[in-house]
């Protein structure tokens, strides 16, 4: 049997490449999550919005407008 991967989304800052995260999509109780690497949520999926807010501002260096 295949093992199965979870979705994943890896994302990086083109002006500061060290500043670069895997994020992966998990289900929890009927809906579906996005969480850092450190399994901590960021915020569901449906929230784009709030999603790609969150992701900017870790990983926009300290002293830019996040």
């Amino acid at each position: 049997m295949a093992s199965r991967r979870l979705p994943e989304l890896v994302v990086v800052n083109p002006d500061a490449s060290a500043l670069s995260e895997s994020i992966h999509a998990l289900p929890e109780k009927g809906t579906w999550w996005f969480l850092w690497s450190w399994n901590e949520k960021i915020a569901p999926v449906a929230e784009t919005d709030a999603v790609a807010a969150r992701i900017r501002h870790v990983l926009t260096p300290m002293g830019q407008d996040r």
